[in-house]
């Protein structure tokens, strides 16, 4: 009974979901059908999500020692790629922030070194951050990619394919799709800014989420990415093989410090 109930509230639900989808549709205001793409103009809105953004909680869940953990179906290596950003800081508005972030995460030990935290004026400030780019096939197996990179400057300073190859052996080798982007940010007062650029094919639009996405500090991420790509022309179809199938565009991540204005 209590599994009945379960489906007819699951399915009461979307019925209603499906209604209020109908009304929308139905009504005056300008949507846009697809995912969102340079080609719209700005102030319309996607008639549906197709990004989503996850906070998994603080940078601590990531340990560049052992991978991603308690995350299930990867293959291979679970490392993310680290980056090393350098900053034109003002000293004395430096270090006051950075004694916040301290009494916050409480956890000194672990930041970047800061070789430099007494001087005042200019001066220049490391902070490292972690990237992954995540590849999954339509069987749900999971890979990082581009793992021929050493550190994360190549992820964010190249062309990325949207496609590769799935790296499990046992069945046929099939396109695997890149579906998140994972970014652990510094335990530093500094924003992380994410806005990836899709080419999907040769003849589409170039998709993006509608709008940078700025992250906080010492936190962990994922940005899921579309499945499906559908543009003014219709759904864009998906490749048979990974040559010349789709790019993310190079400097979708940037990384900025402005003072911290609660402390």
């Amino acid at each position: 009974m209590v599994v009945n109930s379960a489906k007819d509230a699951q399915l009461t639900k979307a019925i209603q979901d499906y209604e209020s989808l109908c009304s929308l549709r139905s009504s005056c205001t300008p949507l846009i059908e697809g995912v969102p793409h340079l080609d719209a103009p700005d102030d319309v809105r996607p008639f549906f999500p197709s990004w989503n953004l996850v906070c998994v909680g603080t940078s601590s869940l990531y340990s560049h020692v052992s991978g991603i953990r308690g995350q299930f179906g990867f293959i291979g290596d679970t490392h993310l790629h680290p980056l090393d950003v350098y900053l034109e800081v003002d000293g004395t508005t430096w270090n006051r922030d950075m004694a916040y972030v301290e009494s916050v995460i409480k956890s000194s030990s672990h930041l970047p070194a800061r070789s430099k935290r007494l001087r005042k004026g200019t001066i220049t400030e490391r902070v490292k951050l972690f990237i992954g780019m995540e590849y999954e096939c339509s069987a749900g197996h999971r890979q990082l990619g581009m793992r021929e990179f050493d550190d994360g400057i190549h992820l964010v300073e190249n062309d990325l394919p949207l496609y590769q190859p799935c790296s499990y052996r046992k069945t046929p080798c099939e396109n695997a799709q890149l579906m998140r982007i994972h970014i652990v940010t510094p335990k530093a007062p500094v924003t992380v800014s994410i806005n990836p650029k899709i080419i999907a094919s040769e003849s589409s639009p170039v998709f993006y989420p509608g709008e940078s996405l700025d992250l906080s500090w010492s936190r962990y991420y994922i940005l899921r990415l579309p499945w499906i790509y559908s543009g003014p022309n219709g759904v864009v179809p998906r490749p048979s093989t990974t040559s010349h199938a789709g790019l993310l565009l190079s400097n979708s991540i940037s990384v900025s410090y402005s003072p911290l204005s609660n402390w």
